[in-house]
């Protein structure tokens, strides 16, 4: 009679093994391609924040309107008014032109204000024509240490905004954007009549 062979536990203690090892092999490789797929996808979300952003801000500046306009006080405000920039507070505040809608609000010249707070860059608007009620703020892009800004009138560049006029507005407006995770970003938007460069 013959006898039947089957594995023995040597063998079957083999076999575990390598399949474990195939198993974890193959968990460790899933992992890696789904931290890199969450990390490709957090950069293309920041890319397309960074060009909506600049999108935006092309508009705004481009739109700029030599308008003076008057605070909730009554005093006088010039068109476009602009700091050098820093790590918190309001940069630039402008009067645009355009179809503008915020709540419950059509308006055709608007006021924007940029500003940076918590490590992230925000825009509000608001009516010229209305109450302070009327405004409207978004967050645009985060992760941002630091912004400078430079304002180019008669071939020179500026550190601070306005000029002596009031209702004079600058060439173009140069804004520098520092990043915590990436290098800085220098945008160039010319104001009245065009985009970013």
């Amino acid at each position: 009679m013959r006898r039947q062979r089957g594995f023995t536990l040597v063998e079957m203690l083999v076999a575990l093994v390598i399949f474990a090892l195939l198993a974890s092999a193959g968990v460790a490789l899933l992992s890696s391609s789904l931290t890199t797929q969450r990390a490709i996808a957090a950069r293309l979300d920041d890319n397309a924040a960074l060009a909506r952003t600049a999108d935006l801000l092309a508009l705004d500046f481009a739109q700029a309107l030599p308008r003076v306009t008057l605070s909730d006080h009554g005093a006088r405000l010039p068109a476009l008014r602009g700091s050098a920039g820093g790590s918190s507070g309001a940069l630039v505040t402008l009067v645009r032109g355009g179809a503008w809608r915020g709540p419950q609000v059509e308006a055709s010249v608007a006021q924007v204000t940029l500003s940076l707070r918590d490590r992230s860059l925000y825009r509000s608007t608001r009516a010229i024509s209305h109450a302070p009620s009327s405004a409207r703020e978004s967050r645009l892009i985060g992760g941002v240490a630091a912004v400078r800004l430079r304002y180019r009138h008669a071939g020179e560049w500026r550190v601070l905004w306005p000029d002596q006029r009031s209702d004079a507005l600058p060439d173009a407006i140069e804004l520098i954007l520092m990043r915590e995770s990436a290098a800085p970003l220098r945008l160039v938007f010319l104001v009245g009549s065009g985009g970013a460069k």
